[in-house]
């Protein structure tokens, strides 16, 4: 089970019954914590692919940190390579349609790979 905070009190949340292939974080204000925030990304996704290992499964795994102006995307293949995009800046207030469809693309092609796993994902019935 997963635990939540919300509104200052603790709630249990069952765990999920699909596989999980996405870990986001916030970072909260500059680049030195968006490296920060990199790092417990890494580490969230690695230990992700490793229960997913342990447990016979496999899929793509994607993450992405943001603090709404930077964000920088991440994938970590069945072989274990971890794969990192460039920082994508996008200038809050001011329109930067390039950046902004790289960022939009990103998170579009993980939830798609998303879904296409969801597809796929059929859980085997008892005998």
């Amino acid at each position: 089970r997963q635990r939540m905070l919300a509104a200052g009190r603790s709630s249990e949340l069952p765990a999920p019954r699909k596989p999980l292939n996405f870990v986001a974080v916030e970072a909260k204000r500059d680049l030195i914590e968006i490296t920060n925030a990199f790092t417990q990304l890494v580490a969230e996704t690695c230990t992700l692919r490793k229960i997913r290992t342990d447990t016979g499964r496999s899929g793509l795994i994607y993450g992405a940190v943001s603090n709404a102006e930077k964000w920088l995307f991440i994938m970590i293949d069945n072989a274990g390579t971890l794969y990192v995009s460039d920082i994508i800046t996008v200038k809050l207030g001011v329109p930067d349609r390039d950046a902004l469809r790289r960022v939009c693309r990103a998170i579009y092609g993980m939830l798609d790979a998303g879904l296409q796993a969801e597809r796929s994902f059929r859980p085997q019935p008892a005998n």
